[in-house]
């Protein structure tokens, strides 16, 4: 910084010998007002001290800061409007400091400047320029200072402060923005890029999770790291290191794009495929989605944007336009009101159909009681029939091991497990497994004789 007294300057000079003359002109002016009256020594005393205010301002500037001489014209020409100094003020003022080695506070200005830590050689000559330096004092000036700043190591410094200053969040594309906004060469860039300023593999991992906030696909994320500029394996390395889970992703972002929930399958399918996610993600992502209520959303928004009640063949168009199935389409013309052009909204139709389901299990446990009871029947039936073949069996049995007689009466016949007639010979009728019983047993059971056998 400068200090506000610089003995050694030739502006210093410059001072002593404007000042030297403003006072001997305060006497010459005290004279001249004696002669010429009291306005005109008025107007002398003014112009002087304006223009004693307008040397004190300018050295006092050259002494305190890094200015040029248009500068320091400029700042002149700001304080003689604001004060009202007379017209000639400023360009008084400034052939005083005819002296000044502008060149010299241009070299001054580069030292201070240019040893600013990340300062680029480009950068520091704009300084000058932009302090109203002409370009022979900057190119002066530049020349002076070359050698003093090690430019490569200062871009290097530049991209580590950066990467800092975003917590190691930085990918190459930005690093590389960064520095050529600090107006270093594509050399010095690169030398920077490829130094070890900033660990390239953690600002991926990093730049990874960030672009995770939105739901992205394994190939959408590996093509944010890629325009980020980081390397194959990087990137890689990143997407293993972060193990998202894209199916949740898929989820996520199907969520975002249908907030509604009424959106078919074939649109949410083409939108996760345009978002580049796998058909295994998407399957998953979809499998829980009963569209038939997506399609009753759909009808709902459709219906009450209508100012009269939609027809179910107009509605039914507007679902097919909106690629629903033609079942999904048939679910929801089956509970759309459509002479009252309303339709029921999802809570209404599950109870509906719960109410239905109820009805329709009620009416299935009395079908099944109602076919066990007659079942239950059959088997009594059947039970008793067994039972009366196996004692007629037994009795059969007991006949034949008893002395036999010529009673006809007492004649083993043969009833079927079906039918209503008696046969003497077993194979009769093609009969299976029939029975053996009296004659007696089978006539009064109700049997009839074949008239085949017998």
């Amino acid at each position: 910084m400068k200090q506000k007294s610089r003995k050694d300057r030739q502006s210093g000079s410059a001072q002593l010998t404007a000042r030297r003359l403003f006072e001997g002109g305060l006497v010459l002016l005290t004279v001249l007002g004696i002669v010429i009256g009291g306005n005109a020594f008025r107007e002398h005393r003014r112009v002087v001290g304006a223009r004693e205010q307008a040397v004190a301002a300018a050295t006092d500037l050259i002494a305190t800061t890094y200015v040029s001489r248009a500068g320091v014209e400029d700042t002149l020409a700001e304080q003689a409007l604001a004060l009202e100094w007379p017209e000639d003020t400023v360009d008084w003022a400034m052939e005083q400091l005819a002296e000044t080695d502008w060149t010299a506070e241009a070299l001054e200005a580069a030292l201070a400047q240019g040893s600013e830590e990340d300062i680029s050689e480009k950068a520091l000559e704009n300084r000058l320029m932009q302090l109203q330096f002409t370009t022979a004092e900057t190119d002066a000036a530049l020349s002076g200072v070359s050698g003093r700043f090690d430019y490569d190591a200062r871009a290097v410094s530049s991209l580590k402060h950066c990467a800092e200053d975003l917590d190691g969040s930085l990918s190459r594309r930005d690093g590389r923005s960064h520095l050529e906004h600090a107006l270093f060469t594509e050399s010095q860039v690169q030398m920077a890029l490829d130094s070890d300023a900033v660990n390239w593999q953690t600002a991926a991992e990093k730049r990874a999770g960030e672009l995770l906030q939105d739901p992205l696909s394994r190939k959408g994320l590996e093509a944010g790291l890629s325009q980020a500029e980081f390397t194959t394996q990087e990137i890689r390395q990143a997407v293993d290191a972060v193990d998202p889970d894209f199916a949740l992703n898929c989820t996520r972002y199907l969520r975002t794009a249908d907030p509604d929930n009424c959106r078919s399958l074939v649109w949410l399918r083409e939108a996760a495929q345009n978002r580049q996610f796998e058909e295994p993600q998407i399957a998953k992502a979809l499998e829980s989605r009963d569209f038939r209520y997506n399609a009753v959303r759909l009808a709902g928004q459709l219906t009450a944007s209508c100012s009269e009640a939609m027809s179910k063949e107009d509605l039914s168009r507007e679902l097919k336009a909106a690629e629903f199935t033609d079942e999904e389409q048939a679910f929801v013309l089956k509970y759309y009101d459509e002479s009252a052009g309303e339709m029921p909204g999802e809570s209404a139709i599950r109870d509906k159909i719960r109410q239905e389901e109820e009805a329709k299990k009620k009416a299935e446990e009395q079908r099944k009681k109602a076919e066990e009871e007659e079942k239950k029947k059959a088997e009594e039936e059947q039970r008793r029939t067994q039972e009366a073949a196996q004692k007629a069996a037994e009795e059969a049995a007991a006949a034949a091991q008893a002395p036999s007689t010529p009673q006809t009466d007492a004649a083993t016949v043969w009833i079927p497990r079906t039918g209503s007639k008696y046969h003497s010979n077993p194979n009769c009728s093609n009969m299976k497994s029939p029975s053996a019983v009296t004659i007696d047993q089978a006539m009064a059971w109700g049997y009839d004789r074949c008239k085949k056998c017998w």
